[in-house]
Parts: structure tokens; C-alpha cells; sequence
């Protein structure tokens, strides 16, 4: 029997970028091949797409000192537009209700907002 994984952990490459704030792709793949301290492997590698889980990448780049944002994690507004180029000021009203804000100002959860951007990637084009 195979490996029981959360779905909802499941990430691609181009999620860790985002998430890592890498510039691309292929930098998550030279981190696969890292000397001294690899990322950990795919959970899954089929014909153009590998799968990671977030929870082991998280925890690598905690030890490796790397900077990792987890979908639970508030963030600054900022960073949405850095990361995400998703504006908190350029919300449609259903887009708004899916990234809420805090009480405390403008703070995000990340993983509303990513959810946005990965809403507006997978829209289809008019």
C-alpha cells in the first residue's frame, strides 16, 4: 500500500516558489540537488508535474534557514502584491470575501489570498 498524504498539502513548484519568494521554477529543482542540505524529494512525479508536500518543504526550510510562508500564516498586504501580484485594494467583492481581513488592519491570511491568485490563473480567458 502507498503513502496516505492530505490533499490539501499537496504543492507544486510554481506554489513553492510563491511561497519561498524564489524568482522560478527551476531554482526549486537546484534545491532538489542541493549539496549540503537537499529539499526533501516529490511525494509524486508524473509526466510534467511533481507534487510536493508543503509540510516537509515548511520544515526544511525552517532548518535550512530559508524564508517559507504557510497558508495559515497572516502576512502584510505587501507581500500579496510582491509574491502574489494580488492587490487587497483591487478585490472583487467575492474575491474579497475569500482573502478576509484581520481585525488588526491590514494583515492577510496567505492562504485566502493564494487561493485568489491560483482563482484568477485557472479563469478562462474571454
Amino acid at each position: 500500500m502507498g503513502r496516505t498524504v492530505d490533499v490539501d498539502d499537496l504543492v507544486t513548484a510554481g506554489v513553492i516558489v510563491v511561497r519561498m519568494g524564489l524568482t522560478r521554477v527551476q531554482r526549486v529543482h537546484e534545491l532538489l540537488r542541493h549539496s549540503t542540505a537537499p529539499m526533501p524529494p516529490p511525494v509524486y512525479t508524473g509526466p510534467r508535474i511533481h507534487l510536493w508536500l508543503w509540510s516537509e518543504v515548511a520544515a526544511w526550510a525552517r532548518l535550512a534557514g530559508r524564508e517559507a510562508v504557510s497558508p495559515d500564516d497572516w502576512v502584510p498586504a505587501g507581500l500579496l502584491v510582491e509574491r502574489l501580484d494580488v492587490d487587497p485594494d483591487d478585490l472583487t467583492d467575492d474575491e474579497h470575501v475569500a482573502a478576509r481581513r484581520t481585525r488588526e488592519g491590514r494583515r492577510w491570511r496567505w492562504g485566502d489570498a493564494e487561493q485568489v491568485w491560483i482563482d484568477r490563473i485557472n479563469r478562462p480567458r474571454r
